[in-house]
């Protein structure tokens, strides 16, 4: 079973990119349970699950990652060895807990851009060594915390994907959605890697 922690704001909304993960846990027959970040949760709750999404939310331009608002346990969340992943805003909230410097631009208008892959990793199995994206993110990791590595990055952004150098945990800096085709199987090749390894698929 996945855990996937809800980082929308706005409630009962639900936006593009988390429809499209739903959709490929369904696709794969995923067991999955959803709790919102503030949810009150214990850490022998996380027992059940073989993987977890930290998923995008809409933040306002310049606005703050609040990491207190985590009732869930930010340490103890990133502290289990099942394998997470974190998008958009999930990836904004595990790089700034390691110590990531994130900066917003003054002027930003969304376009289309190409990422480039830069080394092997989970998350890119059965793609091209470049993607398209659409960059609609104000925000980007400027300077990535010691422990994690560059995976994807483009002329328009530093870091579009990151990964922990010893820890099962990744950062997709895009929505799903952005992606299109691509995001989809960014999401699918993490739920085959974390259920084949927890016995789940």
């Amino acid at each position: 079973m996945f855990l996937i922690v809800d980082n929308e704001t706005t409630p009962d909304t639900q936006n593009e990119s988390t429809s499209l993960l739903l959709g490929s846990l369904r696709e794969l027959r995923c067991e999955y349970a959803i709790r919102k970040s503030d949810a009150v949760m214990e850490p022998n709750g996380l027992e059940p699950f073989v993987g977890i999404i930290l998923s995008d939310g809409g933040l306002a331009r310049g606005e703050e990652v609040s990491l207190s608002r985590f009732r869930l346990n930010l340490q103890v969340l990133l502290g289990t060895t099942v394998p997470i992943l974190g998008i958009g805003t999930g990836a904004r909230i595990i790089a700034e807990a390691y110590g990531a410097v994130v900066q917003h631009r003054d002027l930003f208008e969304p376009q289309d851009t190409t990422v480039e892959v830069l080394n092997q990793s989970v998350l890119f199995d059965f793609l091209q060594e470049t993607i398209r994206i659409k960059d609609d993110r104000a925000d980007f990791v400027a300077e990535l915390p010691p422990s994690f590595e560059l995976t994807a990055r483009s002329e328009r952004c530093p870091a579009h994907a990151l990964q922990h150098r010893t820890k099962e945990l990744y950062a997709m800096y895009f929505s799903i959605a952005a992606a299109g085709d691509a995001g989809a199987t960014i999401v699918k090749n993490f739920l085959r890697y974390a259920g084949t390894a927890g016995g789940a698929l």
